[in-house]
């Protein structure tokens, strides 16, 4: 591991304090578990939005299966 040197604004290191006391961690760690969740979450954010451009992009390739079940599913609403 590297050591890091950040600035956090006071509120952030207040909270932080707090956090360390109800868990028993050290404050490197809940950073590091703070840093790795949004690291994760930015990860799947970022996947869940390339695939929505491809799918938004391209037309779905629909077999006749699928096209008879989009065609059932449109119910007439007189």
């Amino acid at each position: 591991m590297k050591n890091l040197q950040i600035s956090l604004d006071s509120n952030i290191i207040t909270f932080i304090e707090k956090i360390t006391k109800e868990q028993h961690k050290t404050r490197s760690a809940v950073i590091r578990e703070a840093i790795n969740y949004w690291i994760k979450h930015k990860t799947i954010e970022e996947f869940e939005n390339q695939w929505i451009s491809a799918l938004q992009e391209e037309e779905p390739d629909y077999t006749i299966a699928d096209k008879a079940w989009m065609d059932a599913e449109q119910w007439d609403e007189q």
